[in-house]
């Protein structure tokens, strides 16, 4: 996602003095895209608010996905742009992982339990415009890359999730897990697969969009 976030990047032909970096760690390869680079961890997207018309751009990684205030997230970027400022972003979205939401629910119902609400909703690619243009952003573009991954073990997809700090961020998970959870939700995503493995898909929603005159 980052290569691609820079590739894009560099296609704007006007200058670029002064970018945001939105959820990427240090050292992410975007600390050339401007004469200056800030950057918002996760955790810190609330101090936009300090920062009216402050930049040229703003490069969000992630982020969106994970954000239960996504409408405010949203319009605090926009009014942290300056007029016709550029607004770049990738996360997945659409149907990612949608084996593992499978086996959530069944591992649930193997346990005896309801099901419990333990991966984040996902911000579909078609709701796009409509969320961006009511923040006061146009000339709005979304395109997704669709990815097949086979794993070969549930251990092996939870180690990719957690190398992309993307495991269970939902503020209200089970704050008492059952332990019957854990190996039904392996054997439930295995018996999803076959002798290979598991196939999974992850879909990067990419977006870029203007910020408007007024």
């Amino acid at each position: 996602m980052i290569d691609d976030l820079r590739e894009r990047a560099e296609l704007e032909p006007r200058r670029l003095d002064r970018v945001l970096v939105l959820g990427i760690a240090p050292g992410s390869g975007l600390d050339h895209v401007a004469a200056q680079v800030d950057r918002l961890e996760l955790g810190q997207e609330l101090e936009l608010a300090q920062r009216l018309s402050t930049y040229d751009a703003i490069f969000c990684l992630g982020l969106l996905d994970t954000s239960d205030q996504v409408e405010l997230l949203v319009t605090m970027m926009r009014q942290a742009l300056r007029p016709d400022g550029v607004f770049l972003a990738a996360f997945p979205g659409n149907d990612t992982l949608p084996v593992l939401r499978q086996a959530t629910i069944l591992a649930d119902q193997a346990c005896g339990r309801g099901t419990a609400a333990r991966t984040h909703p996902r911000i579909a690619a078609a709701s796009i415009p409509a969320l961006l243009g009511s923040a006061g952003f146009g000339s709005v573009v979304v395109d997704v890359d669709r990815m097949r991954l086979r794993y070969r073990s549930f251990a092996a997809l939870v180690a990719d999730l957690r190398d992309a700090a993307a495991t269970n961020v939902l503020a209200e998970r089970p704050k008492h897990p059952n332990p019957c959870f854990a190996p039904a939700l392996a054997a439930a995503y295995a018996a999803l697969g076959d002798e290979q493995g598991t196939l999974e898909t992850i879909e990067i929603v990419h977006v870029f969009a203007r910020a408007g005159q007024g």
